[in-house]
């Protein structure tokens, strides 16, 4: 779900950023995942004149993938991309200890890696709808960002409350 929506090149935000809206080079969205909890983040650099548009463009897409399947073309876009990567990602012995490493530490079975590329292939468009409404929840986003106040305050305020933290202490 989340490759589909920011997590490779030609996923639906960098899509629509950089190729739809010509407002950045590019942009990508991420789960950081923890064992008990982690957080979804987007990430992309604009001008300040389009922060509040770019930001509105992200939401849009956020509650596209949460309200709509997506078509087979993305689905089996995705699913080529996840496999035909994967193997990349066993390339060092680093890679594969972090692999094993990860196994212990998020309790996944032994077998997880063996049938990867078996359950990405596995993946329905109903399986990346749920995923998006379990895991997405644009009515909850905290957005930050990093702008000339003047610049992006107002537009920002159409978008939510502004909070402003002009100096962060160390």
């Amino acid at each position: 779900m989340n490759t589909l929506l920011g997590g490779y090149f030609t996923s639906r935000i960098n899509k629509n950023l950089r190729e739809v809206n010509g407002f950045t080079y590019g942009a990508r969205s991420y789960f950081s995942w923890k064992k008990f909890q982690g957080d979804f983040s987007v990430e992309t650099d604009v001008k300040n004149s389009l922060t509040a548009k770019a930001v509105k463009e992200i939401i849009y897409e956020i509650k596209k993938i949460r309200d709509e399947f997506v078509t087979e073309d993305e689905l089996f876009s995705v699913k080529n991309y996840l496999s035909g990567n994967f193997p990349l990602q066993l390339e060092t012995p680093n890679a594969i200890a972090t692999k094993v490493l990860n196994l212990e530490l998020y309790e996944l079975d032994k077998n997880f890696y063996n049938t990867y590329i078996t359950a990405i292939n596995s993946v329905t468009k109903e399986d990346i709808k749920n995923c998006a409404e379990k895991y997405l929840h644009p009515e909850n986003l905290a957005i930050a960002i990093v702008s000339n106040l003047s610049e992006t305050k107002k537009e920002m305020e159409e978008i939510g409350e502004v909070e402003v933290a002009e100096k962060i202490d160390e």
